[in-house]
């Protein structure tokens, strides 16, 4: 086991603590203040995904792959058992029967169409840093199967990141150009919606139908954090008033006329959990941190996870890659909310520190392996950098 060195991981942890001060005192000084304790327990859930991870990193790193193969036993056990029983399946574990297209929605054991297609594709990804072309091949196949199947697009998106991050990670492809690209995605995203298109796009959304409760909420929801984030600059309204589930009493949504959206309204009276109200993690940050506040947010995460890789491996770059895949996943679902996305998001952060393959390990591992020995454990020796 690599550990990081005492100094680093005292730097981590200031990182972590600096998260949660941030978050509350940029909601202590809003004029939307919700009160200590709301404010409170939604900072100690934005920190909910750092926690996990750290669990998963220093607690579960000695059982680590153990943990991935219970994943895929229980994975793979309900997508054979949701195939086999067809819709009983939701009847006999008193699920919600969800379709798309006219197609049942495999849900697993999960329990949820997007977890259990989001796990499918992080199992694909530990395949291919810890297993054979062949048997990573037949992994990928069965993983686009049950995505298909699930019918999550996020999931598609995801895997597809996912490829495309290990190959950036094993040939080494050059980070500037791809940070380059990406960045002027979000920047003409927001000089449109910023701007005179945005506007007519603000009442376009006031008249067409809605087809999917969810969907519908969440784009909404996202359109007006950016109204929030707009009118509070730099910050936001601050934490336990937007898009959270400590959020009903706020008097946010009457201000800008979200209660008057029918599955907003209906989160608003409590007739529903949330109907997509809080599925996007980006549209409560955007909303309560503000733009700045979101930008420190996303930062201080980075610097922790890039502070351990730095201190781990060679091969860097790969953090830029899953940042930008953090905050795909939190655009789309509810990352800092939800527990099980923050598990299998936590586990993909994980998978390019603790792999098996020999000639990675060579390559981005500071480490002597002895070349008589064909599998774990290795001898592994710290090189002076």
């Amino acid at each position: 086991m690599l550990l990081l060195k005492n100094k680093s991981i005292k730097y981590v942890e200031v990182l972590a603590i600096l998260i949660s001060l941030f978050i509350f005192l940029i909601s202590y000084y809003s004029k939307y203040y919700a009160g200590f304790e709301k404010t409170f327990i939604q900072t100690v859930i934005y920190s909910k995904f750092i926690i996990i991870f750290f669990l998963l990193y220093y607690v579960v790193d000695e059982y680590f792959h153990k943990f991935i193969k219970f994943i895929y036993v229980f994975t793979f056990l309900g997508f054979l058992t949701n195939l086999v029983l067809g819709a009983q399946f939701y009847e006999l574990f008193n699920a919600r029967l969800l379709e798309r297209n006219g197609i049942f929605r495999f849900i697993g054991f999960q329990y949820s169409a997007n977890v259990f297609a989001i796990a499918a594709s992080v199992l694909v990804f530990y395949s291919l840093y810890n297993f054979s072309r062949i048997y990573s091949l037949i992994i990928s196949i069965v993983a686009i199967v049950m995505i298909i199947l699930s019918g999550s697009h996020t999931a598609i998106l995801l895997l597809l990141m996912l490829y495309g991050t290990y190959y950036v990670d094993l040939r080494g492809v050059s980070g500037k150009k791809i940070l380059l690209g990406l960045a002027l995605i979000p920047l003409f995203i927001m000089l449109i919606i910023l701007g005179p298109i945005g506007d007519k796009m603000y009442e376009i959304s006031d008249r067409f139908s809605v087809g999917n409760d969810s969907g519908y909420a969440r784009t909404v929801v996202l359109f007006n954090a950016i109204l929030i984030a707009k009118d509070n600059f730099p910050l936001g309204s601050g934490a336990a008033t937007y898009a959270t589930p400590l959020s009903r009493d706020s008097s946010i949504y009457q201000e800008y006329g979200m209660d008057q959206v029918a599955v907003i309204k209906s989160f608003l009276q409590g007739t529903k959990k949330s109907s997509g109200v809080y599925d996007t993690s980006f549209g409560m940050l955007i909303g309560e941190l503000g733009f700045l506040g979101t930008c420190i947010f996303f930062y201080l995460h980075f610097k922790i996870f890039h502070s351990i890789y730095k201190c781990e491996r060679k091969g860097r770059f790969v953090i830029f890659c899953l940042s930008i895949v953090l905050i795909f996943i939190a655009s789309t679902k509810p990352l800092f909310i939800q527990w099980d996305f923050a598990i299998y998001m936590s586990l993909m952060l994980i998978i390019p520190l603790r792999f098996k393959k020999r000639h990675l390990m060579n390559r981005l591992y500071r480490v002597s392996i002895p070349t008589t020995y064909s599998s774990f454990p290795y001898t592994l020796t710290r090189s002076k950098v």
